[in-house]
């Protein structure tokens, strides 16, 4: 055992030391290279390198991890501005940005309050802002209609609009983009609007809505809302921290944590929107009705790599409230949520699901489904694991609870429920049911290649070790990799759960 574990040690030890390369090339609007481009590098690492003269930039001996690079020259903006990459073991190429020159408008330096910029500008312009407070009148409500850029110099901890309780922040219309600033204390909601307006490497924090979307609303549009943290907002009756309505919204590497809402959704609520939401984390939010991390209802939803942990909701659907519409979730982490009545980790319902290498663990809820609580829906879930999940009511489902129709559908494959406190599966009425290749902890449930056995996990985030009986116990669900980004398979067959069992030659 000592062996293999040093020889782990020093595998992973040498990919650390060899690293991997991240490069790029950037060439101006009309195809031009564009040679001296500072390009940053944050995340696991920093580091900051030149374009050469071919426009090309090269980052070397990065280690696995995740990475936001960002180009910077004066008198240039870039699209995209910036760009999150993930390294899993091997080189990356191809992160590329377009420059165009812009017209800068600078505050203080040129107009003496923001909206004074704003109102000068014409489209495309580049409204810079230095560091400072801003909290003079024609400081907050700034209304950008223009197809403009907002930005900072140097970034939203230096960049302050403070509203001091007066009103909304900033409203915004299709085409604006708002970029390194921090909105705080407002009292109607600290970024409001529609269209496709872009907002990046911001803080929304302290702001209330009377409404819908303490921190940010968008009605009747589709933003792109990147590596943003939007924290400790309110609301009164949903979205505590974001509200979409009728839309196709975007978020991206973002930080959703400690929002409340006396309504739904207190870290995000969407209705009858097309969401998208990839990497970040949702945390630590509460709501006084369903979802307490996100309440997203009426739309196609897919949520990828994104980790839901430690929210709360006084009703259903403690980390996820998901109902009437399609969602694709992969590569997630739901953890410890607490729902007061169902649906611990999420609550979905009235629609198709696909759940893929998702981890569903240490929720908690009254019943139906500590874990994952289905009504009348045709889910299938793949390569999960959910496991000690919590009914406190101990004698209901406490991993997964699936209540169908006779029309309804429902295939689980490779999973692996375990460990919950009180019963672990709890299919009423399940319609067309297929469970297979999964390790199940109770008996009768019937299916081919299912097992009742301790799984044998090697840490807290659910791996395993060479004796699990999940080892090759799986089958192909054309599921290519793990939530790891492991290949599948590893051994000389597929694993059941999320991760699959690296062996070690």
């Amino acid at each position: 055992m000592l062996r293999n574990f040093l020889l782990s040690f020093f595998l992973m030890s040498l990919l650390v030391l060899t690293g991997c390369n991240l490069e790029g090339k950037v060439v101006t609007y009309d195809g031009n290279v564009l040679e001296g481009v500072t390009v940053s590098l944050a995340g696991d690492a920093t580091a900051e390198v030149a374009t050469n003269n071919d426009g090309v930039y090269l980052f070397e001996e990065l280690k696995s991890g995740n990475y936001i690079v960002t180009p910077k020259l004066d008198g240039f903006r870039f699209t995209p501005s910036s760009v999150s990459v993930e390294i899993t073991e091997a080189d990356v190429s191809g992160i590329d940005f377009e420059a165009q020159p812009e017209n800068v408008l600078r505050v203080p330096q040129d107009y003496s309050t923001i909206q004074a910029a704003v109102d000068a500008a014409v489209d495309n312009d580049t409204v810079v802002i230095s560091d400072g407070t801003y909290t003079s009148t024609e400081n907050v409500k700034i209304l950008a209609e223009k197809r403009i850029t907002i930005r900072s110099v140097n970034g939203p901890e230096k960049t302050i609009i403070d509203c001091q309780g007066n009103g909304i922040g900033i409203v915004v219309n299709n085409g604006v983009t708002i970029s390194g600033l921090t909105v705080t204390n407002a009292s109607r909601g600290g970024i409001r609007g529609n269209g496709t307006s872009t907002i990046e490497n911001c803080i929304i924090k302290n702001n209330y809505g009377e409404r819908h979307g303490g921190g940010l609303a968008f009605e009747y549009g589709s933003p792109r809302i990147e590596n943003c943290r939007i924290e400790e907002n309110s609301s009164l009756s949903g979205g505590g921290g974001i509200s979409f309505s009728y839309g196709a919204p975007e978020l991206i590497n973002c930080l959703i944590i400690n929002n409340t809402s006396q309504g739904y959704g207190g870290g995000i609520t969407s209705g009858h929107s097309d969401v998208k939401i990839s990497g970040g984390e949702i945390r630590l939010n509460r709501s006084e009705g369903d979802g307490g991390g996100a309440e997203l209802s009426y739309g196609d939803c897919e949520l990828s790599n994104v980790l839901i942990a430690n929210n709360e909701s006084a009703t259903r659907g403690g980390g996820l409230a998901r109902l009437y519409g399609s969602l694709l979730m992969e590569n997630c982490k739901i953890r410890s949520n607490q729902a007061k009545s169902y649906g611990g980790g999420a609550e979905i319902g009235y629609g198709t699901q696909r759940i893929v290498n998702t981890l569903v663990d240490g929720n908690i809820a009254k019943d139906k489904g500590s874990g994952l609580s289905f009504i009348y829906s045709n889910p299938v879930i793949l390569n999960c694991t959910i496991a000690h999940n919590t009914s406190t009511e101990y004698t209901d489902a406490s991993g997964v609870w699936i209540r169908g129709s006779s029309t309804t559908t429902c295939e689980i494959a490779n999973c692996i429920v375990q460990g919950n406190r009180g019963v672990q599966m709890d299919i009423t009425n399940p319609g067309n049911l297929s469970v297979s290749y999964s390790n199940v902890g109770q008996d009768g449930i019937a299916g081919e290649g299912n097992i009742n056995m301790y799984p044998s996990f090697t840490d807290g985030l659910y791996h395993l070790n060479a004796n699990s009986p999940c080892v090759d116990s799986g089958k192909d669900t054309a599921v290519a990799t793990d939530l790891d980004g492991v290949l599948r398979p590893q051994g000389n067959g597929f694993d059941m759960g999320a991760y699959e069992y690296v062996p070690i030659e």
